[in-house]
């Protein structure tokens, strides 16, 4: 009588073995992958919420977003606040002394209040510190041309004020003639005159 050879079905020991640790890899894997995307998702910005605007134009000061009118900003040693801009200062000029001309044709007078605080170590003087000027929705500075002056303009004017030392405070009025189509859409500049480092702070009309 024959005997046939008795087959097994279970697998060979060291072929699950393998079997078992292909699979973990593969598990592993998947999940370094997930994490990888996740962390790619955050570092993107993609739920990073409100934090994720980081754009130029959103900076305070900056002339897409100037500073408001009556809000304080820093330039260099100075604090500087403007209040809202008299969009039409020509009869309050014209006012204040007979002499005075008009502005010429296409253009109008806008004047604000500057107010200023010295924070430096030593003393400076406004007039003398500080660039002050116009810059229209046509993209040019208005503050020195021929035909930007207003003229005698109600005091306190920027010329009376002296120099200051550390903790003074001051405030005067700024007036120029602009191109009336430039001023919608406009800001004033303000800057340090004498600093390499110094870079103009916008501020709004109103």
């Amino acid at each position: 009588m024959s005997t046939q050879p008795v087959l097994s079905t279970r697998p060979a020991p060291r072929r699950r073995r393998r079997a078992v640790v292909a699979a973990a890899a593969i598990v592993t894997l998947s999940g370094a992958m997930t994490l990888t995307a996740c962390g790619t998702d955050d570092e993107a910005g993609g739920s990073s919420g409100s934090n994720g605007d980081t754009s130029t134009s959103a900076q305070t000061g900056t002339r897409a977003n100037p500073v408001p009118a009556g809000t304080s900003a820093e330039v260099g040693d100075w604090t500087i606040t403007l209040a809202p801009t008299t969009l039409d200062a020509a009869d309050v000029v014209l006012a204040e002394n007979s002499y005075n001309d008009p502005p010429e044709e296409g253009r109008q007078f806008i004047m604000t209040e500057v107010s200023f605080a010295y924070d430096g170590e030593d003393s400076a003087t406004p007039w003398v510190s500080l660039s002050i000027k116009f810059v229209g929705s046509d993209g040019n500075t208005y503050s020195s041309g021929t035909d930007d002056g207003c003229g005698v303009i109600p005091s306190p004017r920027l010329m009376d004020v002296g120099e200051m030392y550390a903790g003074a405070s001051s405030a005067a009025n700024v007036c120029l003639s602009v191109p009336t189509a430039a001023i919608d859409g406009g800001s004033w500049s303000v800057e340090e005159s004498f600093s390499f480092s110094s870079k103009p702070v916008f501020f709004a009309l109103s």
